[in-house]
């Protein structure tokens, strides 16, 4: 790279207008990149210079280009919060082609402002911009994106939680996880309330939950496993025999009733038989004896 070209970039980055005009005066490209893929746009926004970018916006600077890792202008400026210069950007993205890069960073945030931001004037990316959710239902993208405008998980009765768990684990929203355990917990014990079987669903979200890091519900099922290890035992004998190694260590170390206690209750129930047998056959011999007091008694009178 010449030496007016590095230095038309620093300046950019440096914040300095006219010496970056100066530089493109001399017929240097506006939207030239270092070894990075670093355009004087994306140094601009990067270091929160908004007339910087407002002119090399004007001037015909592009700000779909992307550097090695994939990140836009709009994706650094919103990453560093520089709200001025990501409104800035997005009045002059009138296609789409940056904003999904940035609604990525905005969802790994958690950074619903900035999402909304992002999705509003009826935003649709076109072809190259847009990414696919195999096996992603409607209902799920819509809790999703309703999730990312207000903070809040609106849940239909369509809605599966291990499938908005695994998607919103896949985003990096930790806080719409928390929501969708919370969810499929109050859903799960309804069911129970109205005498429902849950044994079998609870031990098909237990590894879900733990694969997609759903920790509080992993925890639940496994909570509701072992206090209720017989009975979901005896009924799903197949399913609970397929679970980890861990999980089946876990069922031994904290099931109830515990195995100690049911050696204890079954050497409980054998001795208490065979008392009661003994006490049968000194009852009998107690009642023998009685009889042959009061049958010789008048004879010995």
């Amino acid at each position: 790279m010449s030496d007016s070209k590095a230095s038309y970039l620093r300046a950019a980055r440096a914040g300095n207008l006219e010496k970056a005009l100066d530089y493109l005066k001399t017929g240097v490209e506006i939207n030239i990149c270092n070894q990075n893929g670093f355009t004087p746009l994306y140094m601009a926004a990067q270091e929160n210079h908004l007339e910087v970018v407002r002119y090399l916006l004007d001037n015909g600077s592009t700000q779909s280009i992307a550097t090695e890792d994939g990140f836009t202008p709009l994706a650094v400026a919103l990453q560093q919060g520089h709200d001025q210069v990501v409104s800035l950007l997005l009045e002059n993205d009138t296609k789409g082609k940056v904003r999904l890069p940035a609604l990525h960073i905005a969802a790994r945030k958690d950074d619903t402002k900035a999402a909304a931001l992002l999705l509003q004037n009826d935003y649709n990316a076109d072809v190259e911009s847009k990414v696919s959710f195999p096996g992603t239902s409607r209902v799920c993208m819509q809790a999703v994106v309703e999730y990312l405008y207000t903070n809040q998980l609106c849940p239909m009765a369509e809605l599966d939680p291990m499938e908005l768990a695994a998607l919103a684990n896949r985003l990096c929203l930790p806080r719409l996880t928390a929501l969708t355990e919370q969810y499929a917990v109050s859903e799960l014990i309804r069911a129970s309330k109205e005498g429902q079987d849950i044994d079998g669903e609870v031990l098909t979200y237990l590894e879900l939950a733990q694969f997609h890091n759903a920790n509080q519900l992993a925890a639940w099922c496994l909570h509701h496993i072992c206090t209720h290890y017989n009975t979901v035992c005896s009924n799903y004998r197949k399913e609970i025999k397929s679970k980890s190694v861990e999980n089946h260590e876990y069922f031994e170390k904290h099931r109830w009733p515990p195995v100690w206690y049911l050696k204890e209750e079954d050497h409980y129930q054998r001795v208490r038989k065979e008392r009661e047998k003994e006490d049968v056959v000194l009852n009998k011999h107690h009642s023998r004896r009685r009889w042959c007091f009061w049958s010789t008694s008048p004879a010995v009178a």
